[in-house]
């Protein structure tokens, strides 16, 4: 899951809290100066994995961005294990 706005990042902190949903992974990059860091807090004491960006900078590009680098690193990943079972 995705949460690049603060409100969107409190909603999902709060499904979680409340044990309604468990992600795998969450991808929080909120910009912003008002609440962005308490969202990204909220982020850092739940048990999910998470990427977080830390001070005001981020946005959706920051998110689709990490994104788009951990799929390049499964692709990745996947690749070698093809090329070692097929050797």
């Amino acid at each position: 899951m995705v949460g690049q706005s603060q409100t969107a990042l409190f909603t999902l902190a709060e499904l979680i809290e409340a044990e309604e949903i468990r992600p795998a992974l969450v991808v929080g990059t909120p910009a912003g100066f008002v609440d962005a860091d308490v969202a990204k807090q909220r982020l850092q004491d739940s048990l999910i994995p998470h990427i977080r960006t830390e001070g005001r900078k981020g946005s959706a590009v920051v998110a689709a961005a990490l994104m788009n680098g951990l799929v390049d690193i499964a692709w990745q990943a996947y690749g070698q294990q093809e090329a070692s079972t097929n050797n």
